[in-house]
Formats: C-alpha cells, structure tokens, sequence
C-alpha cells in the first residue's frame, strides 16, 4: 500500500475510535498499534532471510560476548552523562573501526564538551571494534525471555489492565479493510504489551545503574525502543529520538496524527531531533504538551561536505585507486531497497550498461543475507562492477566518487542530493514521499531500463553543495534541561 493510503487509514481509524484515550496498563498505547498496522501495510516481499539461528547465536555470538567482556573491563565506573541507544544498522567502516553515523557523530560533539557518553546497540548485528565503546544488548534480551518462559511454567504473569473502548469495533474495521491478521487481537496485544513491559523492567534496571541526564535512541518506533521510552518517563529522564531515515506528514511513526492526547501520548519521545525545518513543520503539526523539536542536521553527512576532511579524502582516494574508476566514463552507485529486493529494470540497466561503465551495488547493512542473491541476479556483464564488501563502507563515501546515484525508493536520495549526486528512482512510492526533491530536479523517475540509462548518461555531479551552518551542541543540552 502505498504512503498516502497508509496514512488515510490510519487517519481514518484516529477519527472513527477513541485511540487518544486506549491505555494497557500505564502504556498509553496507540503509537504502538499504529506502529504495527503501518508496519503490516507498507509490508513488501523481500528475499527471505536464510539460517537466521546461525547468523543470529552462532557467527555474532563469540564477538558480542569478546566486546562485552573488553567494555566492562575498561568501564568499570558505571554512572555516565548521557546514553545512546543504537540499532547497529547505520554504520560506516572507519580505518578499521565501525562507526555509528547517525549516533556517534552527535556524541563525539558532546564528548567534547567534557560529557560522559555511553553507547547500547540492539539488534543481532555484531560489528567490532566500535570506533566509540559501546554495549550490546539483544542477546541479554533474550536470555532473559528465556528465563521468563522458565518461570511461566510455575507461575503465570500477572494480568494486565486495559482500557480499550470500541477495540472490538476497531477489529471490524480492520477486517472490512482486509488488513486485520491475528496480531491486532486483544489477545495477542496484551502479549506484546507483556513483552514491552519486561524489556522496560530491563532498561529501568539499566538506567538507575548508569543514571544518564537523557537518553538518545535510533529509531523509537520499535519493541525495546518503546519499552526504554516508558522507562525513561518513569524515571524523569528526558528522551530524545534522533532522525535515522526519512519523516515527514507521510510517515506512519512521524506524520500526521489526528487524535492525541493533550499532553502526549507516554510512548512518544520528549524531543525529536531532526535534520531540517521541513521535519520540524511536519512534527509541529500534531505534536502536543512538552514535546519539542531539535534541528540538529545530518552531522556525518555534513562531514563529507568537506574535501579537506582527512577521512573524507582518505575514502576518496582509496575507492579511485581500488576499483581504477579514472578509467570509466560515469561511476553508478545502486543502493538495493532492504524491504523489496531487487528492481527488475534496475538488474537490466546493469546488464545492458557499456564496459565503459563501472557499478557501486550497495546491499542495506542489515540485509547482507541479500549479496549471494544479487550478484546471481546480476550475472555475466560488459561492464564494471563491486558489491564485496561495500556495504561496510562508508555510504557517503561513494557520492564523492559517483556520477549518479539509482534506488527503487530509498531515503538515500536525501543523502545524495545533499552532496551534489542526482537519483534515479524506479518506484512510483517515491514520487509522492520525495516530492520536494522531484520539484528541484535532484530526483527523476525512470520506468524502464532504456529510461534509466537515457538519465545516466545525461546526469553529472553538482558543484554547488551548500553547507548547513553548524550547530551549537549546547542549544540542545539547554533544551534537555529544561524539561
């Protein structure tokens, strides 16, 4: 389904039911279940993942536990100024070290000031070493819902209370629209809410041992990330959400809410630090109580704005020398769509490409299970091409090297026409959800393989990149302190 659809049902089940006042337990709990209903409809086939068990407690299992163990030995001391909580999708390689770009970047500033920082990844994606110290957590996670089912068998959890008015209503509206499945029951809500409220048992224990000032997360809208919400309003500990990807009125977790509660919904973050004012414009459209907005940029984009960045130059130089790109006529980088796989017209531009044309294809970081399956899909060609590897290179890296850059529809276009590089979109999503970046010309849809490479061979990199002004780190500790 596409964006604007999403959004008109959800905004259509916001003014039929009372959602602002839906509540289990202490959660006040739409954000969440509009979360999982935008989930479901934007939901795209995709390869599916193979030998989840080996990647996940096998091939990560021995290098979380060796990072671990090196961070407690030389962390020994446990209170911190401020903490980061990570997913460990958005990551560069940088000279050997594996750097967080939309985190590490923000506390590096902080650092600077003579702050205390810590960093805690989630996910089951293990990178070492970190270029900043860091935790994880996931596999703590799961230990401990292990446990949990242990003593279920002994002792059942205790029940929650809810208040759900017209819930029954709202799953008839969800099965007239043919969008309801077994994950929106009561039952299996109160499940999820039991899930959440554990995870919050976790974190609370966490912070108290560490007591930040605020937490930072990536990405709120997910199950622990909505469990260290609630765990940081419990405890008064003002919690901000840092832009990861794209936002906007057509996002389901950032756009566009018609019913909210007059202080906010509790799973909601305290401030929202986004990269421009037209984020800022969408969030203020809707957002309610103390909630604030934070324009903090793309801090790691910003760097490569900057030629005389000595790891700016350092990747320019070593993607030119590494895959002889003086010797081709236009350099293409192609990000693969995570969700989606592999555009048919995108492999057939690919296949059909002069030898005097070299391809960057980029797999997402958290689908590297999808490089086996792209390179088969690509096949035999004339021309030049890499994806060993590059996926753990920094991503704005290759706009510094590239002539154009191609995707179905991912957000990378931002980044990409934020440095200068012209996109090629082969998605119909994308016309709606970038359309500011169409109206500038910076984006262009090709619907067929001969369209896209009419546009290749047209598209050369812009000289006039413009640069944010920098920001003052301190405007944004103020605003924590004064909530």
């Amino acid at each position: 389904m596409e964006s604007k659809e999403i959004i008109k049902t959800l905004n259509e089940i916001e003014e039929k039911f009372p959602v602002d006042k839906w509540s289990v337990d202490d959660l006040d709990i739409w954000p969440y279940v509009r979360f999982r209903i935008g989930s479901k409809l934007s939901e795209s086939k995709s390869p599916s993942q193979k030998n989840i068990f080996y990647e996940r407690y096998v091939k990560n299992f021995y290098k979380y536990y060796k990072n671990n163990l090196k961070n407690w030995l030389r962390n020994k001391e446990k209170s911190i100024d401020f903490l980061f909580v990570e997913n460990g999708v958005h990551i560069a390689d940088i000279k050997g070290k594996y750097y967080f770009t939309r985190t590490d970047p923000i506390r590096d500033k902080i650092e600077e000031l003579g702050y205390k920082c810590k960093t805690m990844i989630g996910g089951y994606k293990v990178e070492i070493p970190l270029y900043n110290s860091g935790e994880f957590f996931q596999y703590s996670l799961d230990w401990m819902f292990v446990l949990d089912k242990v003593k279920n068998c002994f002792k059942k959890p205790p029940l929650l209370n809810y208040k759900l008015e017209s819930y029954g209503e709202f799953i008839n509206f969800l099965k007239q629209k043919n969008i309801y499945s077994n994950d929106f029951g009561l039952k299996s809500l109160l499940r999820q809410v039991n899930r959440i409220k554990r995870i919050e048992k976790y974190f609370t224990r966490r912070l108290k041992d560490l007591k930040p000032k605020a937490v930072f997360i990536l990405c709120y809208y997910s199950t622990y990330g909505f469990a260290l919400v609630s765990s940081c309003k419990k405890l008064a500990i003002p919690v901000i959400d840092i832009q990861h990807g794209v936002q906007g009125d057509l996002h389901y977790a950032y756009g566009s809410y018609k019913r909210v509660p007059k202080n906010g919904f509790n799973l909601h973050p305290d401030i929202f630090y986004v990269w421009s004012d037209e984020e800022k414009s969408s969030l203020l459209k809707w957002i309610k109580g103390n909630t604030k907005v934070f324009v903090g940029g793309n801090n790691f984009l910003e760097m490569w704005k900057d030629d005389s960045n000595e790891v700016v130059q350092y990747y320019t130089n070593m993607l030119k020398e590494r895959y002889l790109l003086s010797k081709y006529s236009k350099v293409i980088l192609y990000t693969v769509d995570p969700q989606n796989g592999h555009d048919r017209e995108i492999i057939k531009a690919i296949q059909h490409s002069p030898s005097d044309w070299f391809w960057f294809v980029r797999v997402h970081p958290k689908r590297v299970d999808m490089l086996e399956y792209t390179r088969k899909r690509i096949g035999d060609t004339k021309c030049g091409f890499a994806i060993d590897n590059i996926h753990l290179l920094p991503l704005y890296s290759f706009f510094k090297v590239c002539d154009v850059h191609i995707t179905e529809r991912s957000s990378t276009i931002i980044e990409a026409a934020n440095l200068g590089v012209k996109s090629i979109v082969t998605s119909k999503y994308s016309l709606e959800i970038f359309k500011e970046y169409f109206d500038s010309g910076m984006v262009v849809y090709g619907s067929s393989w001969k369209e896209v490479l009419k546009y290749i061979k047209r598209f050369k990199k812009e000289d006039n990149i413009k640069k944010r002004k920098e920001v003052d780190i301190l405007e944004l500790i103020k605003m924590i302190e004064e909530i």
